[in-house]
């Protein structure tokens, strides 16, 4: 009799514990679920029967209360794990999905698909970098002016003819977008045939120029530039503007 109610007693005082874990921590039947419950009752039981099987090698009271935590932790760690995995991965083709929509804006000003993508391109290196709308508009009038925008390479330049270009140009050493020329410092060739990258070196270059947010735009674009035609990049601020304001406008749904 005293064995069945020492049994019993262990019996009892982890149901206990168990019950007060699952009120403490488990309040809503959804919560329950995410977090387990049939394992911690399962875990329960073998203990539970356990102790009824035999007394004197039942575990101790706060070891199966210790078990059930256990249980519920490895459980909840899980989860964590892979709630952040799959917003990671949800980001991630967010972010995609943004860029893509941002390259693909339909075409404005009177520009065909390619110079509207590079056009996006120069405008995304911008955004990437933190860099405000208005020096958006200085960065694709001077593409405007210096490549049509179209990103060319150059036969002086044998090794720009790698690279993915959109025709050629053949003004001393200048290729790209910017038509930047390596041999004053604006980069290998390769990262000046990358739209982006010699889109973020002429960004980099700008930010240099101090007050240049308050400068009219065709004179930022040749204090970068340091062109022969100084006033030629006023011309296409309106369309600029256009451009890019449309592809902020898509870049925000």
């Amino acid at each position: 009799m005293r064995y069945d109610n020492d049994v019993n007693a262990k019996r009892r005082a982890i149901r206990g514990q168990v019950v007060n874990f699952v009120r403490a921590h488990l309040l809503t039947p959804r919560r329950a679920a995410t977090y387990g419950l049939v394992a911690a009752v399962g875990t329960g039981a073998l203990l539970l029967a356990a102790g009824h099987d035999n007394g004197a090698a039942a575990t101790p009271t706060g070891a199966a209360a210790a078990a059930v935590t256990q249980a519920l932790t490895h459980r909840t760690d899980n989860l964590t794990a892979d709630r952040a995995a799959a917003a990671s991965t949800t980001t991630a083709k967010s972010a995609k999905a943004k860029t893509e929509a941002i390259l693909n804006t339909e075409p404005v000003a009177g520009l065909d698909k390619t110079q509207m993508k590079n056009a996006a391109l120069i405008v995304k290196a911008g955004q990437d970098l933190g860099i405000s709308e208005r020096g958006q508009i200085v960065a694709v009038s001077t593409a405007m002016q210096e490549s049509n925008l179209y990103n060319r390479a150059s036969y002086v330049v044998p090794e720009s003819l790698k690279y993915t270009h959109q025709g050629t140009g053949s003004d001393y050493d200048s290729v790209g977008l910017f038509q930047q020329r390596y041999t004053t410092g604006w980069g290998t060739v390769k990262s000046i045939m990358n739209p982006s990258e010699s889109a973020k070196s002429f960004y980099r270059a700008l930010q240099h120029v101090d007050g240049w947010q308050q400068m009219p735009i065709t004179v930022a674009a040749q204090t970068v530039q340091g062109s022969a035609f100084p006033d030629a990049y006023a011309k296409h601020q309106g369309n600029a503007t256009a451009v890019v304001k449309t592809v902020n406008a898509t870049a925000k749904h």
